[in-house]
Parts: structure tokens; sequence; C-alpha cells
């Protein structure tokens, strides 16, 4: 069964003075998440389709992705050896980077 959140278990606090620490127990749209991004880079556009069908994506703000066309645009290049990012794509201000490591 796939899930189409992602669940934050644990995080790494940074020592720098400005930080963003997502909690832990908190759920996020994967889509929204470079960690989420990365997580379902391992999945094929089919179950990518099945998971959000062919409606819009909930907006968390205005930089995160509206369809799923352009999601699985990213996740293509994810695929192919690129990284998974979010540019303030769950909140304001805050940026990511994940890397798919071991899932294909």
């Amino acid at each position: 069964m796939y899930s189409a959140e992602v669940l934050f278990l644990d995080r790494f606090l940074s020592e720098h003075n400005v930080r963003v620490v997502p909690d832990a127990g908190a759920h996020y749209p994967a889509y929204a998440m470079a960690t989420g991004k990365a997580l379902l880079a391992g999945l094929d556009n089919e179950q990518i389709w099945a998971m959000y069908g062919q409606g819009t994506l909930e907006r968390l703000t205005p930089t995160t992705l509206s369809t799923v066309d352009k999601l699985i645009a990213q996740l293509d290049v994810i695929r192919t050896g690129g990284f998974a990012y979010d540019i303030e794509e769950h909140a304001l201000g805050s940026c990511a980077i994940g890397l798919p490591i071991g899932i294909f």
C-alpha cells in the first residue's frame, strides 16, 4: 500500500542559526516535499496517476506543483539521476533537496 503523504519520524537539527525543522509526526503531501518526491520517484507513472488522479494537486503555497503532469515531469528527471527539490512548495521561505537512494 502506498501513501500520498510523507510522515517525518525524526529529523537532523542543523547547527546554523536559521533552520527549518519539520515536526516529527507531521504529515505533508509527498508531492510538495523533496523527500516525498524522492520516494515517489520509486513508483511508476501509473502508480502516481492512481495515487493522485487526473485532477489538480492541492497547493500549499503559490509554488506548489499544481498538476500531476508537472509532478511526473519532475519525477522523470529524478529517475534519470537528478535530485528532488522543494523550492517553497510546502512552506514559504523553506527549500530542500533530496536524493532517492537505493529505491531503484
